[in-house]
Order: structure tokens, then C-alpha cells, then sequence
């Protein structure tokens, strides 16, 4: 087990895994912005550090900080949460180097599955059933456009690089197409002030098939990467609940999915 976790996220998701760490008798290392001084996850970690200024691109996504930290702190592992560097092969190549476990995929599996065109390769390869799409990503407006009417509407704009469900736009007819292209290719143009915008690809929207589904998921050799059940629905998951918890509460594999059931529809 770690004798001290650095957690490389701020606000909810960081509390979350402080409390993990508390339950697991882990120490565990914050860091934070100028503007997150006085958040709740620098008050409940044993140690916090300052990373820099507000903007998130010199502070929560400056690599070279993050592992600066984790080697002042004496740390042994540095957990990514989501979102910010949790999806950057670049973070755990960095902890590698540095000789930092991290808790969460490695860098090989970042990069094949981390782009969508990238997965979708991968699943073609592999012989796994793919909603119609493009394999590559696009660039042009024009060419998108052009995709999106031989595919028939409506159809879903995502950005390649992902981003939570926010480069994600659904396109119910051309005359939104122009739209919802700028909207999809430049969402993280607000989120993080970046100067460029980024590739698309389109999926034929499924308007009928469940979009709900159980996914499990789990990685046996990092310790606090626990199994957890993903209740999906719409674009994104809405309740993501640990294995332990099921079984914690008296759940067994035959009555996960009647709990999950219940949460999610109440």
C-alpha cells in the first residue's frame, strides 16, 4: 500500500479520494491554485501545496509542477482523479521517469483509447460492433458537413480529444450544422483559453437503442482503483458506485443491478 498519495485535482473529485485516503490510514498530499487557497480539499489533506496561478493550464495541467510537488512531498503515488491530466499519457510517463506510481491507466492505453478515432480503430480492429462514423478526424466544416448529409441526420459532433460530454453536440438537421461545428470545436476555447481549435468526428445518432448500461471496470494492481459499477445514461455516466459500497450494503452480483436500478430511477 502508499504511504503518501498526491492528488493532482481540486474541489469534489480531490475530497473524494482524500477520503479514500483517510480511510485507508494513507497520507495524502493537495495542491491547489491561487483561487483555491481556502478550498475544502487543501483543508481536510495532511499537506497542500501551491501550483501556480488560477488559469489551469500554469497550475492543474502544468505537468512539471505536479511532479515537482510529488518529489518535494515525498510522495510514492499521484492520483489524477478525472478530468485536468487524468487523460494525458503524458502524466503517467512523467511518473514513470520520475519513479511515482500512477493510479490509473498507463500511458499505452491512454493513447489507444484516449482519442475516439483512436478507439474506434482499435474496435474495428479488434471485430467490436461500432455505430456508423468516421474513423479519422476532421478538420474542415465543409467536409464535415458534407459527412453529416451522406450519413443522414441526426448525427453527433464530437470532439476527438474528448472533454466530459462538453465538445459533444447533437445535430437534428443541416440547418443547425454551422452552429453546433463551432460550438463542438471550440468548447475548450472557454474552457482553458487555448488559442486553436480541435478535430471532430460524427457518430449516427441512436435515438432508440438504451444508451443506459452497466460498464465495469478495475485494475487489480493499483491499489484505490478499485472495481466500480458505471450506471450510463444520455452522454455521460450519472452514478459510478464502487464494489465495495455494493457489497458493504449487503449486495451480491445478482441484486447490483436492482440497486443501481433504483438509484437511478428512484
Amino acid at each position: 500500500m502508499f504511504k503518501k498519495i498526491l492528488i493532482a485535482n481540486r474541489g469534489e473529485i480531490a475530497v473524494r479520494i482524500l477520503r479514500a485516503c483517510r480511510e485507508l490510514s494513507i497520507r495524502s498530499a493537495a495542491v491547489f491554485s491561487e483561487v483555491d487557497r481556502k478550498s475544502l480539499h487543501v483543508r481536510l489533506a495532511d499537506e497542500a501545496y501551491s501550483i501556480g496561478p488560477a488559469a489551469a493550464r500554469e497550475s492543474y495541467l502544468n505537468i512539471e509542477k505536479i511532479i515537482g510537488v510529488a518529489r518535494r512531498a515525498e510522495c510514492d503515488a499521484i492520483h489524477p482523479g478525472y478530468g485536468f491530466l487524468a487523460e494525458n499519457a503524458a502524466l503517467p510517463r512523467a511518473c514513470t521517469e520520475a519513479g511515482i506510481t500512477f493510479i490509473g491507466p498507463s500511458a499505452e492505453a491512454m493513447e489507444a483509447l484516449g482519442s475516439k478515432t483512436a478507439g474506434r480503430q482499435l474496435a474495428r480492429r479488434s471485430d467490436v460492433p461500432i455505430v456508423p462514423g468516421t474513423n479519422d478526424p476532421i478538420e474542415k466544416p465543409d467536409q464535415a458537413h458534407a459527412l453529416a448529409q451522406s450519413m443522414g441526420f441526426p448525427v453527433l459532433l464530437k470532439a476527438v480529444a474528448g472533454g466530459g460530454g462538453k465538445g459533444m453536440r447533437l445535430v437534428l438537421s443541416t440547418a443547425e450544422f454551422a452552429s453546433a461545428y463551432r460550438d463542438a470545436s471550440g468548447w475548450h476555447l472557454r474552457e482553458y483559453s487555448v488559442r486553436f481549435t480541435r478535430p471532430l468526428m460524427i457518430d449516427q445518432y441512436q435515438v432508440t437503442p438504451g444508451s443506459e448500461g452497466l460498464q465495469f471496470e478495475s485494475n487489480p494492481e493499483v491499489p484505490l482503483q478499485l472495481p466500480h459499477f458505471t450506471w450510463a445514461h444520455a452522454f455521460s455516466p450519472v452514478i459510478r458506485l464502487s464494489a465495495v459500497d455494493l457489497y458493504k450494503r449487503g449486495g451480491t452480483a445478482g441484486s447490483i443491478d436492482a440497486r443501481l436500478d433504483a438509484l437511478a430511477w428512484g
